[in-house]
């Protein structure tokens, strides 16, 4: 009962995210590194936390890229996990177009 009520909440949080474009600090989502926290429930794995954290990685490498155009250009997110897909902080975010640090993509 108790994994139906994670369910719905990261569905609910996942849902609100997406409809009013907010920012991991603006809306009071909380996030620390790809996991969301949320109240009762600890850390959850979430989308949303994964691109806000793909940001805040891809910015120490130098990219310039935003929040929002990492959240809604998946173009966007494809070419910072490419060039930086092998930092195991990205891992998560990354799955399935990282690079594994000798150029080629995994598939």
């Amino acid at each position: 009962m108790k994994h139906q009520h994670v369910l719905y909440a990261a569905a609910a949080s996942l849902l609100l995210s997406s409809q009013f474009g907010s920012s991991a600090g603006g809306a009071g989502i909380k996030c620390v590194d790809d996991y969301q926290l949320v109240n009762g429930y600890g850390p959850i794995l979430t989308p949303y936390c994964e691109d806000y954290n793909l940001t805040k990685v891809a910015q120490s490498y130098g990219m310039k890229y935003s929040f929002a155009e990492v959240r809604h250009n998946p173009t966007i997110k494809y070419d910072i996990c490419y060039a930086i897909g092998h930092d195991t902080r990205v891992h998560s975010a990354c799955a399935g177009i990282r690079s594994d640090g000798d150029g080629e993509r995994r598939k």
